[in-house]
């Protein structure tokens, strides 16, 4: 389980590298992450073929951890050899990380794929991370809860509830600037 956790960990912490210029009014950015999320993944993958008999949900979830590695790696690769320039609109990023790829590739997709595409990256993580959550629990309470993994689970509903803010907020206070004018 251990390397189950260092790979999350290289998910969830972005350590950008970059620049960035003011261009006619526009933030323009080239920056890519040191530590490549598609390395997490790795790990991630590593680690739950190592405990795959202890719950069906490990082995499921397998799949899901190679595809989000796949895409990663593939929006990787392009920053490197590809166009890295990323241009922010005036609304925050959301998940600065994963914004800029789906902007790229929303830019050859016919509408409403980009949107779809957007919400499927943010969901699967959380999908995957839930269902890497459930299987500890499942074992946890076969086993006389000795993991404490009602902890675990409480800190992903946490997780899930202030993640979903996050991705929200922007959305809340822009309908609300509309009200008050």
């Amino acid at each position: 389980m251990t390397k189950i956790f260092v790979g999350i960990l290289m998910v969830i912490v972005i350590i950008p590298f970059g620049t960035t210029r003011i261009v006619d009014g526009m933030i323009i950015t080239t920056a890519f992450n040191l530590l490549p999320n598609f390395i997490g993944y790795y790990f991630i993958v590593v680690g739950l073929e190592e405990i795959e008999n202890i719950s069906r949900r490990f082995k499921k979830m397998k799949r899901f951890v190679v595809a989000l590695g796949i895409y990663d790696l593939a929006g990787y690769a392009f920053l490197i050899f590809g166009s890295p320039i990323i241009v922010h609109s005036p609304m925050p990023e959301i998940i600065p990380d994963t914004a800029f790829r789906v902007a790229d590739i929303a830019a050859v997709l016919p509408q409403p794929l980009p949107s779809i595409l957007g919400v499927v990256l943010i969901f699967t993580p959380m999908f995957v991370l839930y269902n890497i959550v459930m299987g500890i629990r499942e074992f946890d309470i076969g086993n006389d809860d000795m993991l404490n993994s009602k902890k675990l689970y409480t800190a992903w509903k946490w997780f899930a509830v202030c993640t979903a803010i996050v991705i929200l907020l922007p959305y809340i206070t822009f309908a609300i600037s509309f009200l008050i004018i």
